[in-house]
């Protein structure tokens, strides 16, 4: 029967089925969900009934394939323990009693019981070490990925130091080009400096020269001042 509207049920199916004279077996390993197919397993391969199930969850055929050769190893081990070989039809030769016949089936019952629980508990063993492996999977996934995680946080870092260390090669080379712009500025300066006194020693020179002009124009005037009175003179 199907589970009420709140509860949810995930089902395992499995069988093994073959005919009596072992020509034709056949069988099937699914995964159900409340009644729809999650899952099956075939010729070694999972197929999934939506394709964007594996996007989310996995499962190795494998396993499956495991648990069908232990039923396909319970069949046979089932078929060795009864007779199941066809009987022609014919007449009795001989009645057999029937408290007797009834003792050894239910000889044969508790016998058989028996071989199932065993089977039963066999298959709980299997399922528990398949629930560990799956277990141990997860915590190697967990495990992956918190060093991959790891990993992230350690890039991230390096790439924040290499940040900072290109910050500050920038304001190394900021420093530097300011030290440079400073020599320029003062070689600028001393350059003006030193045009400054040239022009001093220019304009120094030009009136120097301006005077030795001013003192030879004087001279000549008084030489034409006395050329003139000894001209007079001479009159």
């Amino acid at each position: 029967p199907f589970p009420a509207p709140d509860e949810h049920r995930i089902t395992q199916t499995e069988f093994y089925q073959r005919s009596l004279d072992g020509r034709v077996e056949s069988d099937e390993f699914m995964f159900d969900f409340d009644g729809d197919e999650i899952f099956h397993v075939e010729r070694q391969q999972t197929l999934w009934r939506l394709p964007h199930f594996q996007r989310f969850a996995s499962f190795e055929a494998q396993g499956a394939l495991q648990n069908i050769a232990i039923d396909r190893q319970n069949l046979q081990s089932s078929m060795r323990a009864y007779n199941d070989s066809r009987a022609a039809c014919g007449t009795a030769r001989s009645l057999c009693c029937i408290h007797f016949i009834a003792f050894i089936a239910l000889r044969l019952y508790f016998i058989a019981f028996i071989a199932l629980r065993s089977l039963h508990l066999l298959h709980c063993i299997y399922f528990i070490a398949f629930i560990s492996l799956r277990l141990i999977h997860c915590v190697h996934c967990i495990a992956f990925t918190a060093l991959r995680l790891f990993h992230c946080v350690h890039c991230i870092a390096f790439i924040a130091l290499r940040l900072l260390h290109c910050v500050y090669c920038i304001a190394f080379i900021a420093f530097i080009a300011l030290h440079l712009f400073h020599c320029v500025h003062c070689i600028a300066f001393i350059a003006l400096r030193l045009f400054h006194c040239v022009y001093c020693i220019a304009f120094i020179a030009l009136r120097s020269l301006h005077c030795v002009y001013f003192i030879a124009f004087i001279s000549l005037r008084l030489l034409h001042c006395v050329y003139c009175i000894a001209f007079i003179a001479l009159r």
